[in-house]
């Protein structure tokens, strides 16, 4: 993979990789959207307290026909990151067989580490699905998801999905892990900003869970 880059990311990473586009989250399409803001627009220091985020961590990135995110971090967080990595390939074959209610698990690990300028860019395949807190924003603030709370309650659903596959990762490796020890990310369509649910007579559960 490496050796498919670009040879200008290889040789300049930090420049090559902040030229990218911003990753497209919902909560920053939509403050693009609230303001009026081209995605191409500088962003002030007034911008990032209004979002709450840096949108500028997270750039998006292909190569052929696959998609990447970069995520930039500082190098000291290093160590953490391959820690995490390690357990989380340990992960890899609990992950078939974690029965969470018919939700599928995923486990999307970084695939590289470049490091540049003081920094590290993080690159993961993307995926179809959001950060588990920007999923409980989202039912929470979306005038779509209020109509449906009667018949389904989205956030409950997730807010027990999470705890019923913390318990399970805590189990395996027996021993308490901080909750956010690892990252977990929800099923989502990112065009329509609409989580990916399956609905049955008996049942409902998010398609997919990912862990990162």
């Amino acid at each position: 993979l490496y050796k498919r880059l670009p040879g200008a990311l290889r040789r300049q990473p930090a420049r090559f990789i902040e030229s990218l586009p911003n990753y497209r989250r919902p909560s920053y399409v939509s403050w693009l959207t609230r303001t009026g803001r081209s995605p191409e627009a500088k962003l002030t220091i007034g911008d990032l307290l209004d979002l709450g985020f840096d949108p500028t961590r997270l750039k998006e990135f292909s190569e052929g026909e696959e998609k990447y995110i970069f995520e930039r971090m500082q190098t000291r967080h290093l160590s953490l990151l391959l820690t995490k990595t390690a357990h989380m390939l340990e992960l890899v074959e609990l992950a078939r067989e974690l029965n969470l209610g018919g939700t599928q698990v995923g486990i999307n690990p970084p695939l590289l580490v470049l490091t540049d300028g003081g920094n590290a860019y993080i690159l993961r395949r993307k995926i179809e699905a959001i950060h588990w807190d920007e999923a409980l924003e989202q039912l929470q603030k979306q005038d779509l998801f209020f109509q449906w709370t009667g018949h389904l309650n989205l956030e409950g659903l997730l807010k027990r999905l999470l705890n019923k596959l913390h318990a399970e990762l805590e189990n395996f490796f027996g021993k308490e892990l901080p909750f956010d020890f690892f990252t977990y990310f929800i099923s989502w369509n990112l065009r329509t900003n609409q989580p990916k649910v399956v609905v049955e007579f008996h049942r409902s559960f998010y398609e997919k869970v990912w862990i990162a």
